[in-house]
């Protein structure tokens, strides 16, 4: 990959790249635009040679600030023009050029599809690059749980909606059903053999095998079909957590082991060794007028002896 200088095209040159999947808000394309007003365009637009057509350019990094400098009225912008040896090199940059955006469900998943494959490619070329001396290999599931702040078994759930169903992520996207609902969903269409989700004889199905009681109020013009299926769906998505009964509730036996976890364990007595003197028999005083009057003496046994001992 060479990199030239920075140059200056003309903004009609530039091609967005036909693999870029990232979409741009109109506030976003708007507030680019304003930006770029005010204080012009300071971070080049990153492009490559377009193949198939001479002084054309194809946009790698920077559709969104092309797109501003549109609005802006700019006729020519800065760019930096890159070549790229492989399709792998290409998307790669492309990638890098949005690291810090932020991205919906889809474009995640995208984007895991294509580091799988940019990684696998780089793997087979030097294994060195993944791993130091003495360090374990990951694997490529391990990798993009890391990467993406997820559990591997999400990473199987965003790959396996998006290679065989990816209208899923539409109602993913749009909030209106979790990763896990969309995975749930994806086995339920599979198993009863169900179109796409586009298909409109599709959502009377789904709803009356699920909720018949809703297709009730679609029949009678109550509800739209839409949002009836998208009621069905939420259900499907909705994390069931397991009921726990509240402290002190009769018959809740989970909570006896932590109560008796929280109290500190009583240390069992340790007998103590009787010296002879604690084997004596005690008595308390109660003559006023000695000087032990009230506390408990121990009473000794006199000693044998045909010796009287001297009065006190």
């Amino acid at each position: 990959m060479n990199t030239n200088n920075v140059t200056m095209v003309s903004l009609e040159s530039l091609t967005p790249n036909p693999m870029n999947f990232y979409k741009s808000s109109e506030l976003d394309k708007l507030a680019m635009a304003e930006s770029i007003r005010e204080h012009g365009l300071k971070v080049p637009i990153t492009v490559m040679p377009d193949p198939d057509k001479p002084d054309r350019y194809i946009i790698i990094s920077g559709h969104l600030r092309a797109l501003g400098c549109q609005l802006a009225g700019l006729k020519e912008v800065s760019v930096i023009v890159e070549e790229y040896e492989t399709e792998e090199d290409e998307m790669d940059a492309l990638l890098l050029g949005n690291e810090y955006r932020t991205k919906t469900k889809r474009e995640i998943a995208t984007e895991m599809s294509w580091r799988k494959k940019i990684w696998s490619k780089k793997q087979g070329e030097r294994s060195d690059l993944y791993s130091r001396e003495g360090e374990v290999l990951k694997s490529t599931r391990e990798r993009l749980a890391g990467r993406y702040k997820m559990s591997e078994a999400n990473v199987d759930k965003y790959e396996a909606i998006l290679v065989k169903r990816p209208s899923l992520y539409s109602p993913i996207d749009a909030g209106e059903m979790s990763i896990d609902g969309g995975f749930q969903l994806l086995n339920y269409l599979d198993a009863q053999d169900l179109t796409d989700l586009e298909d409109r004889e599709m959502m009377p199905a789904v709803v009356e095998r699920i909720s018949p009681h809703l297709i009730k109020r679609v029949n009678d013009n109550k509800m739209p079909i839409e949002a009836a299926f998208y009621s069905v769906v939420k259900s499907i998505s909705r994390l069931k957590r397991p009921k726990t009964r509240k402290e002190g509730a009769e018959g809740n036996s989970e909570l006896k082991p932590a109560e008796k976890a929280a109290k500190p364990a009583t240390p069992p007595k340790v007998a103590k060794s009787k010296s002879p003197e604690d084997s004596l028999p005690t008595h308390r005083c109660e003559t006023p007028e000695c000087v032990c009057y009230g506390q408990l003496v121990q009473i000794v046994p006199e000693k044998e002896s045909n010796e009287s001992e001297p009065a006190k």
